[in-house]
């Protein structure tokens, strides 16, 4: 097995990565938190459109989010693949490195 590359970003660039993924995360985190909360009670006609509307408004963002993440990976040249899930973001790079960012759970 040979060594692993490592991905490298400017200092900027990679701010900006690490402030996107979080963002992202902690949105997707949200709107699951919401689903559940949805799923598991009862609630009126009035509360079940107003959260309605809140997990479009967050599923907007999060796919706002995913779609910036993506031009901005696609932009670094060993990048070639962006997995997300619901704690973070893992990048396939062209040597096989894998590089993820998660974020803990709370």
């Amino acid at each position: 097995m040979g060594k692993a590359s490592r991905v490298v970003l400017s200092d900027k660039r990679k701010m900006d990565m690490d402030a996107l993924i979080k963002q992202r995360t902690e949105k997707q985190q949200e709107l699951n938190s919401l689903k559940k909360r949805l799923h598991a009670n009862r609630f009126t006609s009035n509360m079940i459109i107003e959260m309605q509307s809140q997990l479009d408004a967050l599923q907007n963002d999060i796919d706002h989010l995913t779609k910036t993440i993506n031009d901005h990976a696609a932009q670094i040249e060993d990048v070639k693949d962006v997995s997300f899930f619901d704690t973070g973001v893992t990048l396939f790079t062209r040597k096989a490195t894998v590089k993820t960012t998660r974020l803990a759970r709370f």
